[in-house]
């Protein structure tokens, strides 16, 4: 578990956009993996309260990038690890045996169980842009109240699934969304919270998190609210 840390701003500076981050926080990363029950309960991860705050950088420090040169880069980095992997899969079938086949197989089962029934949980999330820069201050900004993503029976019932036993080899996997008060924002003449303290930032981004409770939300100023359910096969 990782909880209350900060984002470090080089990472918003890896996706050469012309933004600065003002303020970050992370709640809570919770990765729970039954060690000793991997093969008859679900790896569940979590991530709860993520609050950013975006600002447009100086004009002075923006920089034309050459795109052509980037994915060429990239391509040859995807070749490099390609080869790389391919020579480490050559080596690896010269050493195995038999036995070590069995534990392939016993380890390829496994994570098929593992990634068939890993549960996902997304809460209290906001990302907001700020301006200040411009005649008219305006903020706009996501909010998620919360995203599920489970395993479900034939009834779309929460449920463990072995696709690796005989009764259910031939059962497809199911999956249900739950997508709740995904929001989209836009303010103009905002109230900037970007310089406030950090305590004060985060109780005002998550108060403006729409959820089906929050009365002295302006909903208004939302210009997309979705909730929705669902079901994969």
């Amino acid at each position: 578990t990782i909880k209350g840390i900060s984002i470090k701003k080089e990472v918003i500076k890896m996706l050469n956009m012309p933004v600065n981050m003002k303020f970050s926080h992370l709640g809570e990363l919770k990765l729970d993996i039954p060690f000793k029950n991997l093969g008859s309960k679900p790896v569940e991860a979590s991530l709860t309260n993520v609050f950013i705050i975006l600002e447009p950088a100086d004009k002075d420090t923006w920089e034309v990038s050459d795109y052509a040169k980037i994915q060429s880069r990239i391509s040859l980095m995807e070749l490099y690890i390609a080869e790389y992997l391919a020579k480490i899969m050559e080596a690896r079938k010269q050493l195995e045996g038999k036995d070590q086949e069995e534990d392939k197989g016993m380890v390829g089962r496994l994570t098929e169980k593992i990634i068939d029934n890993i549960q996902v949980t997304i809460r209290n999330i906001h990302i907001r842009f700020e301006n200040k820069k411009t005649s008219t201050k305006y903020a706009m900004g996501i909010t998620l109240d919360r995203l599920e993503i489970n395993t479900c029976n034939k009834q779309w019932e929460k449920k463990y699934i072995d696709r690796t036993d005989e009764k259910f080899k031939l059962e497809p996997l199911r999956k249900k969304l739950l997508l709740k008060n995904l929001g989209i924002y836009w303010i103009n003449d905002a109230t900037l919270i970007g310089s406030d303290s950090p305590d004060r930032i985060m109780t005002k981004m998550e108060d403006m998190i729409l959820t089906d409770y929050k009365s002295q939300i302006k909903k208004d100023e939302y210009i997309i609210a979705i909730s929705a359910i669902t079901k994969l096969l």
